[in-house]
């Protein structure tokens, strides 16, 4: 799962507080949540996830999921984890799935190296 295009001047304080302003007070803003870690890579997602910790905190994934409902908290919260963490909840959610949702489990397995499987 990659970004498309993730900038090279990144300043995790700087999204970690548009981030803050996003979720705090009445509302949340989701075209900044989505502004930001839409166009961010794995590792800079997980940089800005600790900034926010350290200034505000509070874990950036649980305030994001106060702040959001539905299908886009999914999103975002998957979005929001390390790579290894966000394949391990799919696997899990598709195994428990009624329908038992194995298309999931190939697409993971097929993407990965063998040594990612095993982490």
């Amino acid at each position: 799962m990659a970004t498309l295009v993730a900038p090279r001047n990144h300043f995790p304080q700087e999204d970690a507080e548009a981030l803050w302003k996003a979720v705090k007070g009445w509302g949340t803003d989701e075209k900044t949540i989505i502004k930001i870690l839409g166009h961010r890579n794995a590792s800079q997602r997980q940089q800005i996830r600790l900034v926010f910790q350290d200034i505000h905190l509070e874990d950036l994934v649980k305030r994001l999921e106060s702040e959001l409902s539905g299908d886009f908290e999914r999103a975002v919260y998957r979005w929001t984890l390390e790579p290894s963490k966000r394949y391990a909840v799919l696997a899990n959610v598709a195994i428990k799935n009624a329908n038992k949702d194995y298309h999931v489990m190939v697409e993971i397995v097929c993407v990965l190296q063998p040594e990612e499987l095993l982490i």
